[in-house]
């Protein structure tokens, strides 16, 4: 089987473009196993074997604690790193409970423990009522996504700020993006629903933005339907997270992120011991040295996705972070 023929039947994303960029950095890529996906990697004289067509810089527990984002607060605040103040809960009455021993008031975001890509964020859950509806969609999200959980969620209070996502490897600061929530601009005379068509066409398949149940709450809420139709330049926000892979907006700022915030990445890292993460921050703007500005560390991912910080993905001059991560790889004993 040639490199081509195995491309066809890599599964993940990530793994898929990770050999793709090697190939076009001139690596040489051999199959020694197409049963065990084992490769062997070539690049300036130097050879790596990739395992399950990925690649790791970190070791344990670095990552499963940062899986676990109760576990990670908790670390950040041992270290003086601002993190939400929140609950952790396995139902519905354990929640409230908990909520008003810690005096948790709403709005909320809910959140499970340990599930990524935003599956099961919801973002301003308003009261009781909501919570519990909110609880059942997250665990519908979960099922659907296939993805093991352990059913524990995270409830936090709603934060203000502009939402950052920080690339750090080997404690350096390799890209920054701005996350805008999922939003339309009218034209004065395409309906909701074209609008998002239309935005649709410049996204890959992974990151497209769906008009779901959340998207259809705010419609409502605004008195709109999909069907209705925006002034010229009226601007609607139609979530409340800032999650990519849901249809958000990234704009590159990794010429922006001032020393002060890479410093912050940095004990990040530090704290929970990671090579590679992505961290998570929350602040008016992450170009300021102000010590007196407050930010908050939303949670940090041990295996981030790098394409938001990516063209086409991505908004400004963005980084090819694929091809930075191949190389260090190669380059590492």
């Amino acid at each position: 089987m040639n490199i081509q023929d195995y491309l066809k039947k890599v599964k993940s994303r990530r793994g898929k473009k990770i050999i793709q960029t090697a190939l076009k950095m001139g690596a040489k890529v051999q199959i020694l196993s197409r049963d065990f996906n084992i490769l062997k990697l070539s690049w300036r004289g130097k050879t790596k074997l990739l395992y399950n067509e990925q690649i790791h810089f970190n070791l344990n527990p670095g990552p499963k604690i940062a899986k676990n984002k109760e576990a990670t607060k908790l670390l950040l605040r041992e270290n003086d790193i601002n993190a939400p103040a929140g609950v952790y809960a396995g139902s519905y009455s354990e929640a409230l409970r908990l909520m008003q021993n810690k005096q948790i008031n709403f709005p909320i975001v809910l959140k499970p423990i340990d599930a990524s890509d935003g599956i099961g964020v919801l973002v301003g859950v308003e009261n009781k009522k909501e919570l519990s509806t909110a609880i059942s969609r997250m665990r519908l999200s979960l099922k659907k996504s296939k993805k093991k959980s352990s059913g524990l969620f995270i409830i936090e209070n709603v934060k203000s700020g502009r939402d950052y996502r920080i690339l750090i490897l080997n404690n350096q600061v390799i890209a920054c993006a701005e996350r805008m929530p999922a939003h339309v601009i009218g034209d004065g005379k395409s309906k909701i629903k074209e609008l998002v068509s239309n935005f649709n066409k410049t996204r890959p398949p992974r990151y497209l933005l769906k008009i779901d149940a959340d998207i259809l709450k705010t419609l409502r809420r605004n008195r709109l339907t999909p069907g209705s139709i925006l002034a010229k330049g009226q601007y609607l926000q139609l979530r409340r997270n800032a999650n990519i892979s849901s249809g958000g907006k990234s704009i590159d700022k990794t010429g922006n992120i001032s020393k002060r915030f890479v410093k912050i990445a940095q004990r990040c890292v530090r704290a929970l011991g990671l090579n590679y993460a992505g961290i998570d921050i929350m602040t008016d703007d992450i170009s300021l040295d102000d010590p007196h500005k407050p930010y908050c560390i939303i949670e940090i991912n041990g295996y981030p996705e790098y394409e938001p910080h990516e063209k086409p993905i991505v908004s400004g001059k963005g980084v090819k972070v694929a091809e930075i991560l191949v190389k260090e790889f190669m380059r590492r004993r």
